[in-house]
């Protein structure tokens, strides 16, 4: 049940290394050589190996635990890490993390991680391209065909949030996969044909510089079921999903400054959780409502200027799950025929209302509401303005309604 420890810090294995343990013991092995390939490796804990060059794994590695493999592990661009032809990574259900300067499946080369999470992370500041997009040679890149040969459960994660490597995808097909991709750089598409990235699970976007301003004026092209956002460094967040999912969740989408948010769907509902910023948002549901993911009381939107667009027969915003809150200091509206029923938590000004509604209008504010705008109201539905929507005497409906 013991560990074994391999470790030749200055100096490489001069062949492969085959490893067995019995019962519940792990290994390590460290080479400080070029190169290292690991033959037959058998542990009945996590397992972990590193190496200043290429690491190849030649015949099929299984753990009962974690398992950590690094490549160029002084970052010095020289080092991938690649799975032969008919060969498996199995962690048994443990975490598997990849670090290196390249990521190559050979063949039917495979990653299971079973209900354990895949990590892929860049060893330095190499350009990352995922699915068909190929911005040079030489860079971090995971196909089609490698995200198809891995199986988790769990979350893959693509990149490292500490390191400015930029990310671009292109027609990534990740099936039901739960995808982050994290990066201190920017998150791209190469062009606004198809959708860039397609799970019908969860994507995480998380960057410290723009996402979606380049590759096309539709920003990044997703088709997703939920979408989280977490920008670091303020910057813009410019998303078109397609909705051939049937809709979207999004989840917690926040730009940590100044940063817009422009988000389009162009089939489906769209769910919101929380949208956070102290920039602007525009969120669009072409073909579809807007709703509040949960009627809590709480803030769905918190911005400065914020536009929302639920267009087609029936859709509205806020009429499925209660009351759509924002917390905003502009609103711009334009509802299809379903109504809509939103509050603002404090002072709003409205500067654009635009409806088809047959259904009612409904748009509070707890403190002052003020109409700057002329309602352009085309449906057949009654429409309420109320300020001071809790009572407390502090606000009101304030300038004429046209």
């Amino acid at each position: 049940n013991q560990s074994i420890t391999l470790n030749t810090a200055t100096n490489a294995f001069t062949g492969a290394v085959s490893i067995t343990t019995s019962g519940t013991g792990g290994a390590t092995v460290i080479s400080g050589g070029t190169d290292l390939n690991l033959a037959a490796v058998n542990v009945g804990a996590g397992f972990t190996a590193s190496t200043v060059g290429n690491l190849n794994v030649t015949q099929n590695l299984t753990a009962s635990g974690s398992v950590s493999l690094t490549a160029d592990s002084d970052g010095n661009t020289t080092g991938a890490f690649s799975v032969f032809n008919g060969v498996t990574v199995n962690s048994g259900g443990g975490t598997i993390t990849v670090t290196a300067d390249d990521f190559i499946l050979n063949g039917t080369g495979a990653i299971n991680a079973g209900s354990g999470s895949v990590n892929l992370r860049q060893s330095n500041a190499v350009p990352i391209d995922l699915g068909s997009a190929n911005t040079g040679v030489g860079n971090f890149s995971v196909s089609n065909a490698e995200f198809n040969a891995i199986t988790t459960t769990g979350t893959l994660t693509i990149g490292l949030d500490s390191i400015a490597s930029p990310v671009t995808a292109d027609e990534v097909d990740a099936g039901s996969k739960n995808l982050t991709i994290l990066t201190n750089s920017t998150i791209n598409d190469d062009d606004d044909t198809g959708d860039a990235i397609s799970t019908t699970g969860t994507l995480i976007l998380q960057s410290a510089g723009p996402i979606g301003n380049l590759g096309g004026p539709q920003g990044l092209n997703i088709n997703v079921g939920t979408l989280n956002l977490n920008g670091t460094g303020g910057s813009d967040a410019f998303i078109t999903d397609s909705g051939a999912n049937g809709g979207t969740l999004l989840g917690n989408l926040t730009t940590g400054g100044l940063g817009n948010i422009n988000y389009t769907l162009a089939l489906g509902a769209l769910t919101v959780g929380t949208v956070t910023t102290a920039g602007n948002v525009t969120l669009a549901a072409n073909a579809g409502s807007i709703n509040d993911n949960a009627d809590d009381g709480l803030a769905d939107i918190s911005g400065n200027a914020v536009t929302l667009t639920a267009l087609g027969s029936g859709n509205g915003i806020g009429t499925v799950n209660g009351t759509f809150d924002t917390d905003v200091a502009t609103l711009n509206i334009n509802t299809g025929s379903g109504g809509a029923s939103l509050l603002d938590i404090g002072d709003v000004n409205v500067t654009g209302f635009s409806s088809a509604a047959n259904g009612s209008v409904s748009l509070s504010a707890l403190g002052t509401l003020t109409l700057s705008a002329t309602i352009a109201s085309t449906g057949t539905g009654t429409v309420s303005l109320t300020g001071d929507a809790d009572g407390n005497n502090t606000g009101g409906v304030v300038q004429g309604v046209g």
